[in-house]
């Protein structure tokens, strides 16, 4: 049991005073929240039903942890405090379980985007399919969400072959990436129709970069374009970086090079920390 069990029993044992305290044979159940790559969920609610009865409402703490003496018996959960969209893998207590831990998905785990959508800061990020090359150039594919996953940060760069700042940045981009890699995966996809996958190899090989590399496929369809990140984020410019936090959520989408690794320190260690939070709960 956590060393702020105690407490927190203290404290909810009860919270609702309406409803009394339960008597008969009891038990702690602690509960534990967390988000998509294992992050704790700090400072959300839990609502504890019995059919129509509320018993109990706790709230985590920063380690995403909060308990409660209670009869053993069948309980349904509700959740608030957590961004809107956020999907729990359970939201029952069986008779019996002592220890409930509740995971959160998010849209860039479950769907994929609408053709025709525009991203604005703020959104959570759709599901979509990269191709990087892999070590040997060969076309590697797997979801977004899968770069996310174990990683605080996940950015999204979009450049090109023809692009003269991209190619100044991308050195800077690539010393960033080397020492912080454990946390921030940086992913560079090229927004031209007309880069290939060699291309993309090519630049990798020719700067002795160390992040995936690959090409945005718009020019499939124009279906598959108009989902395509970079029809749905459509930068006035490039280079441009999207960067999108442990939450799944947009929080950056920079236009322009970046021309030094502090640049790169500013616009990605905010959103870095055990203590990061959104400052809102976005739509």
């Amino acid at each position: 049991m956590k060393k702020n069990t105690l407490a927190l029993l203290l404290g909810t044992l009860c919270i609702l005073p309406l409803t009394g305290c339960a008597s008969g044979p009891s038990t702690i159940i602690e509960f534990n929240l967390t988000q998509m790559n294992g992050l704790p969920i700090e400072d959300a609610q839990i609502n504890i039903k019995q059919g129509n009865k509320l018993i109990a409402s706790l709230m985590t703490d920063n380690d995403g942890f909060t308990a409660k003496r209670m009869p053993s018996g069948d309980y349904d959960l509700s959740f608030a405090n957590v961004p809107e969209g956020w999907v729990p893998d359970t939201t029952k207590i069986k008779k019996g379980d002592v220890s409930v831990d509740v995971s959160f998905t998010t849209s860039i785990i479950k769907e994929e985007v609408e053709s025709g959508h525009t991203y604005k800061v703020g959104q959570v990020l759709h599901d979509f399919e990269v191709t990087v090359a892999d070590p040997t150039g060969k076309p590697f594919r797997q979801m977004a969400s899968d770069y996310l996953k174990g990683h605080e940060v996940l950015a999204i760069n979009l450049w090109a072959t023809w692009c003269g700042w991209c190619e100044k940045e991308m050195p800077y981009m690539d010393e960033y990436y080397r020492e912080n890699n454990d946390k921030v995966e940086i992913v560079a996809l090229s927004s031209d129709r007309k880069d290939t996958l060699q291309d993309a190899v090519d630049w990798r090989n020719k700067f002795n970069l160390s992040f995936p590399m690959g090409i945005d496929e718009i020019n499939v369809s124009n279906d598959t374009y108009k989902k395509s990140i970079t029809y749905c984020w459509n930068p006035k410019g490039i280079p441009a970086t999207m960067v999108i936090d442990r939450y799944g959520i947009i929080q950056k989408m920079h236009e322009g090079a970046l021309l030094s690794k502090g640049e790169f320190v500013r616009l990605f260690d905010p959103y870095l920390g055990d203590d990061y939070t959104p400052k809102k709960l976005y739509k």
